[in-house]
């Protein structure tokens, strides 16, 4: 894959230019950015809110059990 990627750097430079290329590096904004962020998120609220609903049906037992 290291292989495709060099290619395809290669025939974007061969295409734009080396300026024109960097100019559109620079302007892109990354869509993927914003889903990463929106996951790691709400998997920390799941587990977060795992956490103390766990914590507190065992707290809840074992002070039915003693």
């Amino acid at each position: 894959s290291l292989i495709m990627l060099v290619y395809n750097i290669k025939r974007s430079i061969n295409i734009l230019g080396v300026p024109d290329l960097i100019a559109k590096l620079k302007a892109w904004n990354s869509p993927y950015k914003r889903k990463g962020l929106f996951l790691i998120k709400t998997t920390y609220i799941k587990l977060f809110l795992a956490s103390i609903f766990f914590k507190t049906s065992q707290s809840k037992s074992k002070i039915s059990m003693a």
